[in-house]
């Protein structure tokens, strides 16, 4: 192999790895929150709420796409999608898989993971 071939795969792989450090700089922002951060905002909110969102959003979400990161979408966001969603996915079960509870508990979840929280200022 010549040099500049040699090079030229020397480069491709910096840039392919470097990729990929940007991608898990962009995961550290959305890292999960604690427990207590959580019931901050949700006054009660439990482990059990927060297995029961984790798990609708795991199977129902999974369905038709692949899951999206809590942190891809800000808060007004998710609040807007996830009763869409609800609706296409009670619709194509046949029957009310999510209820609005279970959006709820999704949305919970959701936050607990990361979301990007609408800027207030």
């Amino acid at each position: 192999m010549n040099i500049s071939k040699l090079l030229s795969l020397l480069f491709v792989a910096i840039i392919v790895s470097s990729c990929g450090m940007l991608q898990l700089e962009k995961d550290k922002d959305s890292e999960p929150l604690t427990m207590e951060v959580v019931q901050e905002k949700f006054p009660g909110y439990t482990l059990t709420e927060y297995q029961a969102g984790e798990g609708l959003y795991k199977v129902n979400c999974g369905k038709c796409h692949g899951l999206y990161d809590a942190g891809s979408l800000t808060e007004s966001q998710w609040l807007s999608t996830i009763p869409r969603m609800a609706v296409k996915v009670n619709k194509k079960g046949g029957r009310e898989l999510v209820s609005e509870d279970g959006e709820q508990a999704i949305f919970r979840y959701l936050y607990s993971q990361g979301m990007l929280i609408n800027d207030q200022s």
